[in-house]
């Protein structure tokens, strides 16, 4: 800094210099060169920096061109942000307004269900109740809405438990958390204890339970094919809920729901199936009792112009001289009527009609033959 001081200073006059030896402080003055190191102050240059943005911003400067520049800038992920919000608040909308259709949709499948189950019930009814007099309703040009009448009719007030238990089993298990509130303590901490043995919570297991099921409706099927003796019922049971349990979905495992879905349409099929036994075993059941109690149904007299082949127990043929019709012939009882179509049966036991000895006589009325229609003789009870 002394240095420094000296070199403004102006040079000695020439007259009053000194000699030449005093002139040494001249190049002393060299360090005026040194002031180089003034410039050298590019410092300075940096001080005109102290009107610009800090230091620190300089390195934003470039990232924000970027941002303005190309679309993975901060710009780009913000509006990116902005129109996922916008979906996000108008999803749950979406979710809400499909609501109502999805459960619209649902309601659909379990009426189309239901029709179809209640019109495969009503063929399986008339199936077992007409299979006793050797006829098939498939050959008597019944309706759609016949079949589903008939199946309706299968509906007794003894199914009607079952009905009711259904969604209040449902409904247990979707407010079990509920539920518990109103169990005693210590019938809760038993059921802990109890639950806590491992033979239970083998028993308990989904998949083990699942696993014994299945093998129990395997070999009972089995010994039945083989051996019979066994109850269909007794296999379609296990064969229902078996499967369904040793497949129960797992998280994160896509076949387990492939493996669930192929056991819920065997499901299916075997619900199908017991309707269908239960339909034709009630049809069964009501064909023998209407044999039973042939001789109270609806007698019918024919008229015809001609003879007729009607050899049956109890017919018994009458022939006129004059008239039309010249021949009549009373003992069938009316079993159903369709149409201009009559089926007609003789009264025979339910053993002779399980024997084959019994036949059903279809008659149409025409010009040449007339069908007459008697109140039945009801048999007389002893005692």
């Amino acid at each position: 800094m002394t240095a420094a001081g000296p070199a403004p200073t102006p040079p000695p006059d020439p007259a009053s210099t000194s000699p030449a030896p005093a002139t040494p402080p001249a190049p002393a003055t060299p360090p005026g060169p040194a002031t180089p190191p003034g410039p050298a102050t590019p410092p300075g240059p940096a001080t005109p920096s102290s009107s610009v943005p800090p230091s620190p911003a300089a390195p934003k400067g470039p990232g924000k061109g970027k941002a303005k520049g190309k679309p993975g800038g901060k710009s780009a992920r913000t509006g990116q942000t902005a129109q996922a919000r916008k979906a996000g608040a108008g999803a749950p909308a979406a979710r809400e307004g499909k609501g109502p259709f999805d459960a619209i949709g649902l309601i659909t499948v379990l009426v189309s269900v239901a029709a179809a189950v209640l019109l495969y019930m009503g063929w399986a009814y008339l199936d077992g109740y007409l299979r006793l007099f050797s006829l098939r309703p498939t050959d008597m040009g019944f309706g759609v809405h016949e079949y589903a009448l008939y199946g309706v009719n299968l509906l007794s007030p003894g199914i009607a438990p079952w009905l009711a238990a259904v969604p209040l089993a449902l409904a247990a298990v979707a407010h079990r958390a509920r539920l518990a509130g109103f169990v005693p303590v210590r019938l809760l901490a038993a059921g802990r204890r109890l639950a806590a043995r491992k033979a239970v919570r083998l028993v308990v297991d989904l998949r083990f339970a699942g696993a014994v099921l299945t093998t129990l409706a395997l070999v009972l099927a089995l010994v039945g094919v083989s051996a019979g003796g066994v109850s269909t019922y007794h296999v379609i049971v296990p064969l229902v809920f078996g499967p369904l349990l040793l497949t129960w979905p797992l998280p994160g495992r896509p076949y387990s729901r492939v493996a669930f879905a192929t056991s819920a349409g065997i499901a299916i099929l075997c619900l199908l199936w017991t309707g269908g036994l239960y339909a034709q075993e009630r049809g069964g059941r009501n064909a023998e009792q209407v044999a039973a109690t042939l001789a109270g149904r609806t007698q019918v007299a024919i008229y015809s112009a001609g003879t007729l082949a009607l050899n049956a127990p109890g017919v018994t043929p009458e022939h006129f001289p004059t008239g039309a019709f010249r021949h009549r012939y009373t003992g069938l009882r009316l079993l159903l009527a369709r149409g201009e179509r009559y089926y007609l049966v003789p009264v025979i036991t339910p053993a002779q009609w399980k024997a084959g000895d019994g036949r059903t006589f279809v008659l149409k009325e025409n010009d040449d033959l007339r069908v007459e229609l008697i109140p039945g003789t009801r048999q007389e009870r002893p005692g």
